[in-house]
């Protein structure tokens, strides 16, 4: 059996006057070259980043990023290694650069603060604890990023006040249109003009049945408490 002319293959051969199997044949046909059509995987990783990012503000020493222009998720980019696995692209180029595996390390921290960039001087492994902490800390805005981020609290929270103030007025407003088309109120009594009282300042409806039940039943348990 007549084997492929190409080093490493122990295909049989499929086309004579070249000595090439089929596979190396199919490749010299579409890539003119019996060799790999595909580029390893730093050399791919490689064409994928701006090495002239910006450089943080907060921390000029650590110079230029280096940001990913190909896909990503959640702001992190991501990246298809050796074996076709998909992985952080922050990650590989850390372990690559210290020739460590990808489960030698559970999380990195970006020092510079920019998701996107793939700089292993910009990185440093931390704990899962660690590292949210450090982004809380370094945290401008609230979490809905509308208002400047608060001091923490006595367990290290973030709770912006207004917005949990506006989510208080938006939760009032939607209770008060619900409450507007309805028929009737809670308790079934009907929404008439005689049963109806509008608060002054907010303009709310409030029924006056209840508010007369409400009454009865404080002055019987007032009675009651002092006979």
């Amino acid at each position: 059996m007549n084997i492929c002319g190409v080093p490493a293959c122990q295909r049989e051969v499929h086309i004579t006057d070249l000595g090439l199997c089929r596979t190396h044949y199919r490749r010299w046909r579409k890539h003119g070259t019996t060799d790999g059509p595909r580029p390893d995987a730093w050399h791919r990783f490689d064409t994928k980043v701006r090495r002239d990012g910006p450089t943080p503000g907060h921390a000029p020493k650590l110079g230029p990023c280096w940001e990913w222009q190909a896909a990503r998720n959640r702001g992190y980019g991501v990246f298809r290694d050796e074996s076709g696995r998909q992985v952080g692209a922050h990650r590989y180029a850390y372990g690559r650069e210290h020739g460590l595996s990808l489960h030698a390390f559970t999380e990195l921290d970006h020092l510079c603060r920019n998701r996107r960039c793939v700089r292993p001087s910009h990185l440093e492994p931390v704990t899962p604890r660690e590292n949210t902490q450090r982004a809380v800390a370094a945290r401008e805005t609230c979490n809905n990023g509308l208002h400047p981020a608060p001091a923490p609290d006595s367990n290290g929270r973030r709770l912006c006040a207004d917005c949990r103030r506006a989510t208080e007025r938006r939760y009032r407003q939607t209770q008060a249109v619900e409450q507007e088309a309805a028929a009737a109120c809670h308790a079934g009594h009907p929404w008439t003009p005689e049963n109806t009282y509008r608060q002054p300042v907010s303009g709310s409806r409030r029924c006056r049945e209840c508010h007369r039940t409400r009454n009865r039943e404080a002055k019987r348990a007032l009675r009651q408490s002092v006979g």
